[in-house]
């Protein structure tokens, strides 16, 4: 929402955007004044100046035809006076020269404007903008914490939303509150403030009678001297010793304090650096007194016909507003009646019965039960129902009515104190105060259409209230709904996002600029809300990716966490986190600290545009899960989030326990794993899932080193199973003492579709290692269009299939993996059932004993459609394929150029079922492109009995288009090979001749470098990278952009560089 100034603005001050058809400077501007210019004039033009009744004035002669032409009423020197003590003559006198022109709005802003720019006589001509005020929270100690209801401090908690509410309204000064009561203490310096009569504070002054003559009735109301309101009481002897108990009179003092407390929930002023601020701070409070508080008793009464006279009284003499906050009967139906009709509300409290219907207790009031008379339910700082307050079909709303912490008089001490209390009488003026306010707002409203706006705008209770399901009226009173808009600015119209977070309600925007300030930790309620960084300062633009909203621990809590069950509704997006130091939990499953930058229990939000760093959970004696995030009993989305350089146990970078995750374009990177822990080991530097099923598109886990298991990512079951299915996007430079260097996961179901495993290895203080790139161990398992390359481990150097009931791999790369045992592209162990197709080994390393390409024990899988060419390793067994018995199925294979044999633990198949042993004429080996010439025997092309034996086709030949040949449409085709080291080709067609500009950014968004800017014609158009900056410096290992833009066509595409 848009928030106005605190100062009230007529619209006749204000010429709005539309009206005028300019265009403001910024966001800020509400307005233009419209009966003024401010003009600089020329060196030269002639002016006097002279003294004038309340200031100085200006004559321009030259002037006096524009001056005649606008009906011109005031010229005067804007800075008269002010100038006199500047050094710089210059300035002096340029300041000297600036006039400020007064003329009617009649004649138009825009048209005098023009005209004195094109006079000649000016250098410079201004309008005058109208500013709002910034978030606005007054400095009253109340509201950081005893003043609950108007200001929660509790992370979810409820109160009535003012603080929103009053970026809209302070509450006017003309709208006045009448509390009906026991009197106000007028003379509290938070109701009365500290002036001469207290007349400048909250209490309502009859100016009339002020200014009028002692002892006259001025304004002819039928009061005399009335200057503060009326005492209505007459009980002489009835009250306490002391107490005002006869004699009505003008001073509606309380003895009691009943009322005292009821005028500081409306009205108790605010921003004065004392005590608290009213609801509805900037109103008028009218006292009075028609109550008292019998001799001997602590109960105070109120007599029906005092109550009556009072609220005429209140009604005749402009209160809009009138509080009842006292059981009542019949006998004021026509005071009633005659308050409706002067256009009043009238409320009344419900009662402190824990009734609902009960002519014992008088439960309903009369009031109550009034059709034009709002009745109101007390509710806690949770939202539920107060204990002690009545409820029913009677009761039109709710508000807070425990813990009310308000002005007070302590008629012992005759002490203008505060004090806390309880009851549904103090939920009846907090209603007030929400009247006046949303009246204050909207001056032109009906005391119906206020009702209306106030009902309309509740939060509903009666989920969090079932027993008292529709007894609890609209709701519980909510303002900022009430004034404001869906869209929550932070700084500029709540200072602070924890009152801005707190206070939205579902559905509702938090925007947040890029610099404001964010509490940690940022705690979002259980509400579905969009919490929004990376704004500009004035909201005109967004860029969450590369100028996030900066939210710093305090390294003791989350940085990020969420209240409640939310769901994936609410969004949070565009942050940059760090300096989280997570969150202590029991049995979830382990007795630890959980989510260093980010813990999200029991909820499931979408994520988006985030990144989280320098976050760090356990210590030697305390095990940590998720250093950079924690997700429990979570299906929550992450998008482009960005984890890199946290420190913890399990999950240095992302810890997932029982939970349905998905995440796409995400980044885990450089997270540590915690060595020093005593009692549990490192284990999932990236990633670290227990019975959670994970599903990842473009996600790349990368640079985790010394990690005990699963150097990038280990996924387990306990009392459950992992899953995983994973699309795109490269597991890379991860390492790990034990197994799965790159991956690890035992038992679940794994899927995975065109994921590159890169140089991943083992770390020092291992053992004989499985699955340098992956391993995946009792797990049914699916997979294509994978690529391992540059990985080792003692056994299984790209790829470990180890125990999986199911195991299926098709057209996937291994290549220059290295084993320092066996099997350094594949080891295919103790597997029952599998396939493997249309993959290519090639050259992979078996180091010690061989079985360089494939090694195969147990029962041999299905084979067709392979590669196997140029492995090395060493003599014990051949290094294209070994297996330890025949396989059922194996056709239309290709083994050529390993070192030793092709082929162990079967006869050569060569010859047989389309299997043949020739070189597959690969594209660049030496580079590491394994794609095939055009010329090599494996293509579909020329082997039409198999078709494509391996993984790769054909590999593209630099296109060189027919004179003519024009592309249908701007395409991108990719970049070749990718992954890469150290060279790439991007390809792309234009349809027409255009600049066009080839750049390659890295994951933060930096240019590395340019490689093309200039005008290319329409056709098949290729650039080369060849992995450095643009001072010719190899560039680091890992994920690049690159962005092709030419006219107004732009695609961008991603690649890896390894090394």
């Amino acid at each position: 929402m848009k928030s106005v100034s605190v100062l009230v603005l007529t619209c006749s001050l204000l010429i709005g955007l539309a009206a005028s058809g300019l265009a403001f400077e910024n966001s800020s501007v509400v307005g233009q004044v419209p009966d003024r210019i401010v003009v600089t004039l020329k060196p030269g033009v002639a002016f006097s100046t002279s003294k004038a009744a309340g200031g100085t004035v200006a004559e321009v002669p030259a002037m006096a035809e524009l001056a005649s032409r606008f009906e011109i009423h005031n010229v005067e020197p804007l800075y008269a006076g002010l100038t006199a003590k500047i050094a710089d003559k210059s300035v002096r006198r340029q300041l000297d020269r600036t006039l400020a022109i007064d003329f009617p709005a009649s004649m138009g802003l825009e048209r005098v404007r023009a005209a004195f720019a094109a006079s000649g006589l000016v250098e410079d001509v201004r309008l005058v903008d109208i500013c709002r005020n910034y978030g606005y929270l007054p400095n009253d100690p109340a509201l950081s914490g005893s003043q609950w209801y108007a200001r929660n401090m509790t992370a979810g908690g409820a109160d009535v939303r003012a603080v929103g509410a009053w970026n809209q309204a302070l509450g006017d000064s003309n709208v006045m509150v009448a509390i009906v009561d026991s009197g106000v203490d007028w003379q509290h310096p938070d109701l009365g403030g500290s002036g001469p009569d207290h007349v400048n504070g909250a209490i309502w002054t009859n100016w009339a009678e002020y200014y009028g003559t002692a002892g006259v009735d001025d304004d002819s109301n039928g009061k005399i001297d009335d200057i503060r309101g009326w005492d209505f009481v007459n009980v002489p002897g009835g009250g306490w010793p002391g107490e005002d108990d006869s004699t009505p009179d003008n001073d509606p003092m309380d003895y009691e304090s009943h009322g005292t407390a009821c005028a500081g929930c409306v009205g108790g002023i605010g921003n004065n650096g004392i005590g608290i601020a009213g609801v509805a701070h900037g109103v008028k409070i009218m006292p009075v007194r028609v109550g008292w508080l019998p001799n001997g008793s602590t109960q105070g009464v109120v007599r029906m016909d005092f109550a009556s006279q009072g609220i005429i009284y209140a009604a005749t003499n402009g209160a809009k507003v009138i509080n009842c906050s006292w059981g009542s009967t019949s006998y004021l139906a026509g005071a009633v009646s005659l308050a409706v009709s002067y256009g009043a509300i009238v409320v009344t409290a419900a009662g402190n019965d824990n009734a609902e219907n009960d002519s014992g207790l008088g439960v309903p009031s009369y009031l109550s039960t009034h059709p034009n008379v709002l009745s109101v339910a007390a509710t806690q700082q949770s939202d539920l129902k107060a204990s002690f307050s009545n409820f029913g079909t009677w009761v039109e709303l709710s508000a807070p009515g425990v813990g009310i912490y308000t002005t007070w008089y302590d008629r012992n001490t005759a002490n203008h104190t505060y004090s806390s209390v309880d009851g549904t009488s103090f939920s009846s003026p907090i209603t007030c105060a929400a009247a006046a306010l949303i009246w204050s707002a909207n001056p032109g409203l009906t005391r119906t259409e206020v009702t209306d706006l106030l009902l309309g705008s509740c939060d509903n209770l009666d989920a969090l209230n079932p027993t008292y399901a529709g007894k609890l009226g609209a709701g519980r009173v909510n303002l900022l709904r009430a004034l404001g808009d869906r869209n929550h600015l932070v700084p500029d119209e709540f200072s602070n996002s924890f009152d801005a977070l707190n206070e939205a309600s579902t559905g509702d925007t938090i925007s947040i600029t890029a610099t404001a300030s964010v509490t940690s930790p940022m705690v979002v309620p259980n509400r579905d809300l969009k919490v929004l960084g990376g704004f500009s300062s004035d909201f005109t633009t967004r860029d969450p990716v590369n100028d996030p909203t900066v939210v710093i621990g305090n390294g003791a809590n989350s940085v990020l966490r969420f209240q409640g069950a939310v769901g994936q509704a609410t969004v949070i997006d565009g942050f940059r986190m760090s300096g989280g130091g997570g969150s202590v939990y029991s049995g979830i499953p382990f007795n630890a600290r959980y989510g260093g930058g980010a813990m999200v229990r029991d909820a499931s939000p979408t994520l988006r545009n985030l990144e989280i760093s320098g976050c760090s959970v356990g210590s030697q004696s305390e095990l940590g899960c998720g250093g950079g995030m924690a997700l429990i009993n979570s299906s929550a989305i992450l998008e482009n989030v960005s984890v890199h350089d946290n420190t913890g146990t399990y999950g240095a970078g992302i810890f997932i326990y029982n939970s349905t995750v998905s995440m796409d374009g995400c980044t885990i990177a450089d997270n540590t794993g915690l060595a020093s822990n005593l009692t549990y080991p490192p284990l999932g530097g990236g990633l670290h899932v227990i019975d959670g099923t994970v599903t990842l598109n473009s996600c790349d886990v990368t640079g985790h080193t010394g990690l005990n298991t699963g150097g990038g990512v280990y996924l387990v079951g306990s009392g459950g199973v992992s899953n995983l299915d994973w699309t795109g996007g490269m597991v890379a430079g991860n390492t790990a003492v034990n197994n799965g260097a790159g991956l690890y996961m035992s038992g679940g179901t794994a899927s995975l579709h065109g994921v590159t495993f890169d140089d991943n290895s083992p770390a020092p203080g291992g053992g004989i290692t499985y699955g340098g790139g992956a391993y995946f161990g009792g797990v049914t398992f699916a997979a294509d269009s994978l690529v391992f390359t540059g990985n080792s481990a003692g056994i299984g150097g790209g790829l470990n299939l180890q125990d999986c009931p199911q195991a299926d791999l098709s057209h996937s790369v291994l290549t220059g993996n290295t084993a320092s045992y066996l099997g350094g592209g594949l080891n295919f162990q103790n597997n029952p059932s599998g396939t493997l197709s249309g993959n290519t080994a090639a050259a992979n390393v078996g180091a010690g004993l061989g079985g360089g390409g494939i090694y195969v024990t147990g029962v041999t899988p299905a084979m067709e459609h392979n590669l196997m060419a140029f492995n090395t390793g060493g003599t014990t067994f051949g290094n294209g394929l070994v297996v330890g018995s025949a396989p059922a199925v194996f056709s239309c294979n290709d083994a050529y150029g390993n070192a030793g044999a092709d082929y162990t633990g079967f006869p050569d198949p060569t010859g047989t079922d389309g299997n043949i042993s020739v070189d597959p004429v690969f594209c660049d080996a030496a580079g590491g492109n394994y794609g095939l010439k055009s010329t090599s025997p494996c293509t579909a092309a020329n082997n039409p009995g198999c078709g494509l034996i391996g993984a790769l086709d054909v590999c593209a030949a630099s296109p060189v288009p027919d004179e003519g040949d024009v592309p249908a449409a701007f395409r991108v085709a990719g970049n070749y090979p990718n992954p890469f080291n150290p060279r790439t080709v991007i390809r792309f067609d234009l349809v027409k001749e255009a600049p066009t500009r080839v750049v390659v950014f890295d994951l933060a968004g930096r240019k590395v470098k340019t490689l093309l800017e200039d005008v290319r014609p329409a056709g098949s158009h290729e650039v080369a990278w060849n992995g450095d900056d643009t001072q010719g410096r190899a560039a680091a290992a890992g994920v690049y952009f690159y962005m092709v833009t030419s006219g107004d066509n732009t695609a961008v595409g991603r690649m890896a560089l390894v090394k």
